[in-house]
């Protein structure tokens, strides 16, 4: 097959049946995360406020579209107020939910509590409370309980004060005689002791993973309404005794802070998981995007991959930036794909104004508002399209990774649409479909309108929102890889003009051109996310001359080649094939 080049506003687009994975983050708009894999999904808990939600997905890309599930409630029989760090865990064959909730909406009233579910699916069955769980000498202020699993026995620990009286926050630990039951005395494992635990007097948030004959308890230090909210680390051999204090050994200094250059601040209150193969370890955690640190719904999930260093202890590295592509854990299952377009990172071109979709302000934080402006090439014009399998895509920002959304959900005409935390709603998921014009029309799912730029203004920072289908070019858009540079720069050299073949091609891709180009000409292969795979430069091309590209060992799929001299750029879509 021969595909000549004559033009760069004409795309063929093919549907191929995987992808590199991948995801960015932020996954969710929870804090306090905790995820649980199990049998193919991630389950992931956290913070609500008012109930015990799960979400489920095969993938973590796919947490940012999962339903909620709320599996338990105050209308189920449970404490009315403050439901905190829900985490999910698999004890003697049965699902628990340990969770923090209060029976009055001050906090005074904060303890732990346990619900379970003797369903394979946590998601099916019933969830019956099994009230809540302590020592009824011990009976204070108790939050952020976790389970840590050993050879022998199980254990339960969490964060709470050393009497009625202190405001002081530890961590403790306890033996379990089953799910729900505590037996002996509490340990005291850690308390605000260094300079960067002291803002706010707090250790809280505990969770534990083995590794090398060791164990780590991983926790949150300080305020996490400071920007010095961080996780700290008590190490201990995993044949020792989890209740003789001894046996633990704190680390000096954080192991993981804030990172101002990727706007990530407070991050903590983390959850530990293995990859679906079981290869990789993962650190789930919330940060915010606030300098000087929040304790609210700013905060977002975020993942990474968690290293272990040459001496066994975890490496946590910092915080990476929201919106980034990163890959996925090994061996999660594929990610959907469409038919319309391939997933990838591109920018979205009106077809009034030639401006494209744009963050106000390039913000990061909650809210930010989206409208149109001249493209200069920033991320925050960049947008990761993702299809959900069902018919829609999520469509986030590669600048900071929130998503496309409808403010409040709203089914009203005019509605403004800005940047939020994925979470699941109808409102965040886009019908993206191709127009007789070449453009394509964006619609809310939750409200069948269009993403439209109001009164089809061609002005640099003209607002976007929803309306009902005008049919107008104002409510169209072109849809561009990221890195396309469309050009009309005039230039003395011949037109340029190249056949490819074949394609699909498989091991070596063919470009042949029609004249002579006395410059360096530079072919540029790049996958759908826009990450290059390939440059061969070549200086002097004859004319009928044929250049082969060694593509033999890139994975199959769809790719975009870019031809470019000093003056032109010519771009068209290629498929490779094993």
């Amino acid at each position: 097959m021969l595909i000549r080049i004559l033009t760069t506003s004409f795309f063929l687009f093919f549907t191929i049946t995987s992808f590199a994975q991948h995801f960015s983050n932020p996954i969710s708009d929870l804090a306090d995360p905790h995820i649980t894999f199990h049998e193919g999904a991630y389950y992931l808990t956290g913070t609500t406020g008012v109930n015990i939600t799960v979400r489920k997905a095969s993938t973590l890309q796919g947490l940012k579209t999962a339903a909620g599930h709320v599996v338990y409630a105050p209308a189920q029989g449970g404490p009315c107020c403050n439901y905190w760090a829900p985490e999910l865990h698999r004890v003697d064959g049965h699902w628990y939910i340990y969770y923090t909730a209060g029976t009055s909406a001050d906090l005074a009233t904060q303890r732990t509590y346990v619900i379970e579910n003797t369903a394979a699916d946590p998601l099916s069955g019933t969830w019956t409370s099994k009230g809540r769980i302590f020592h009824p000498t011990e009976d204070f202020w108790a939050i952020d309980g976790t389970v840590m699993h050993t050879e022998s026995d199980d254990y339960f620990l969490w964060s709470g004060n050393s009497s009625a009286s202190s405001n002081v926050q530890r961590v403790y630990i306890s033996k379990m005689s089953n799910g729900w039951t505590l037996t002996g005395p509490r340990t005291l494992l850690t308390s605000p002791e260094f300079d960067w635990e002291r803002h706010g007097d707090v250790n809280e948030g505990p969770i534990t993973v083995a590794h090398g004959g060791k164990i780590f308890m991983i926790y949150s230090a300080s305020g996490c309404w400071t920007p010095f909210y961080a996780l700290g680390m008590l190490t201990m051999n995993a044949t020792d005794d989890p209740l003789d204090a001894t046996s633990w050994v704190k680390s000096n200094k954080p192991v993981f802070v804030s990172n101002a250059a990727a706007k990530a601040y407070g991050p903590g209150h983390n959850g530990i998981f293995a990859s679906p193969d079981g290869t990789e370890t993962w650190n789930v955690y919330h940060a915010t995007t606030v300098s000087a640190g929040a304790c609210d719904y700013s905060r977002t999930t975020r993942a990474q991959r968690m290293l272990w260093k040459a001496d066994g202890t975890p490496d946590f590295g910092l915080p990476v930036n929201a919106g980034d592509t990163l890959a996925a854990p090994s061996g999660e299952a594929a990610l959907p794909v469409s038919a319309v377009l391939p997933n990838g990172i591109y920018r979205l071109v009106n077809r009034a104004s030639g401006k494209v979709l744009d963050l106000a302000g390039c913000s990061p934080d909650l809210g930010a508002d989206v409208h149109q402006w001249t493209w200069e090439g920033s991320t925050c014009q960049q947008w990761n399209l993702q299809a959900t399998g069902d018919g829609y895509y999520s469509v986030t920002s590669r600048g900071g990774g929130l998503a496309l959304d409808v403010v409040n959900c709203s089914l009203d005409n005019f509605a403004n649409v800005q940047a939020w935390a994925p979470n699941g709603a109808a409102c965040q998921q886009w019908k993206i479909e191709s127009t007789a014009t070449g453009a394509y029309t964006l619609t809310a799912r939750h409200s069948g309108k269009l993403l439209t730029v109001a009164l089809n203004s061609t002005a640099a920072g003209a607002n976007v929102m929803q309306q009902t289908s005008q049919n107008a070019t104002g409510q169209q858009w072109h849809i561009y890889p990221a890195d396309m540079v469309i050009t009309d720069v005039e230039h003395a050299e011949t037109a340029m003009s190249f056949s490819v073949y074949p394609n699909p091609a498989t091991g070596t891709l063919h470009i042949q051109n029609d004249a002579a180009i006395s410059g360096t000409v530079r072919f540029t292969i790049a996958d759908m996310l826009g990450h290059t795979v390939l440059v061969h430069d070549k200086k002097g091309v004859g004319s009928n001359e044929t250049t082969g590209l060694n593509i033999s060992t890139l994975p199959h799929g769809l790719y975009t080649l870019k031809i470019s001299t000093a003056k032109r750029q010519q771009i068209m879509k290629v498929v490779f094939e094993k």
